[in-house]
């Protein structure tokens, strides 16, 4: 009797010894596997309630991963979504003034220069609201933003000067859609509109290593120490954002720099680029500028 109850004592000692084995190997697999590997999960065990265990874990880890899964691709779709609004924008002042002068040019029988003006709009709202994709070259970008100063040039005449430097082979660098523009409107209406004419723009666009990079800069009035310090305390908040608190903060028709560099942000985080200071004979210079993709 003695020698069956130590058999018996040792078979449960054996089955115990292997289904603690087991479990702390499932233990084991459990606490190393991420939402990114549930296939390591795959293995099975002979023993049907550890095999029942492992297969629920299984279930609900491929279930939780379906989950965030569809979450981040319903994010993507509304950041997506916010990010095609924005850049589908063109200042209605704008848009009226251009039409003001359209209405003049036609008055004085300039027909031919009236049909110029009509393009330039035609061609820079068919830019702004191309719904197709979020980026486009440096080169198209430059060539909507010509039409856009042609057009303020045509108001103010001999009044504003602008100039373009665009370093060669750059110009099929991809860079988000729609990103220029809103700095030269920028300094138009905070910085030149505070000082007196010529009113100057000079856009320069060139690349350094592996990034690319855009310098807008103007004779106006010139940005002021503190709200420097301002956008650069906000831009460094960026960090510490989740990206449902960045999508909140684009604004639907603004044109605030901080719409740019959220949009910068969020498509090249700590590969985006920026700085903003003020020159030595005033007005100010904003630098924007992210990865070679």
């Amino acid at each position: 009797l003695g020698d069956v109850y130590k058999r018996q004592v040792l078979v449960q000692r054996k089955v115990v010894t292997r289904i603690t084995k087991l479990l702390i190997s499932l233990f084991n697999l459990v606490q190393t596997t991420d939402l990114d590997d549930v296939s390591r999960l795959e293995e099975e065990h002979s023993i049907d309630e550890i095999l029942e265990l492992q297969q629920s874990f299984n279930h609900m880890m491929k279930s939780l991963q379906a989950s965030v899964e569809e979450t981040v691709a319903m994010r993507t779709e509304k950041v997506n979504a916010q990010m095609l609004a924005l850049q589908a924008q063109v200042d209605p002042h704008f848009i009226h003034n251009t039409l003001a002068i359209i209405s003049s040019l036609a008055d004085e029988g300039e027909n031919q220069k009236a049909k110029d003006v009509s393009n330039m709009l035609s061609s820079m709202i068919r830019y702004s609201s191309d719904y197709t994709k979020q980026e486009t070259t440096l080169s198209q970008e430059i060539d909507n933003i010509v039409s856009y100063l042609k057009l303020v040039k045509y108001r103010y005449e001999e009044d504003f000067v602008y100039q373009i430097e665009l370093e060669a082979g750059c110009g099929e660098v991809q860079i988000p859609r729609f990103i220029i523009q809103p700095l030269v409107e920028n300094a138009i209406r905070h910085s030149l509109n505070k000082a007196d004419f010529p009113w100057k723009i000079a856009i320069t666009c060139y690349q350094r290593e592996e990034k690319w990079y855009i310098e807008v800069s103007d004779n106006g009035a010139g940005i002021e120490p503190d709200s420097i310090e301002e956008i650069k305390n906000r831009l460094a908040k960026m960090n510490d954002s989740s990206m449902d608190e960045l999508v909140k903060n684009l604004k639907i028709g603004g044109f605030s720099l901080m719409n740019i560099l959220i949009r910068m942000y969020i498509h090249y985080k700590d590969d985006m680029e920026f700085d903003i200071y003020r020159n030595n004979e005033d007005g100010t210079t904003v630098m924007i500028g992210g990865m070679i993709e």
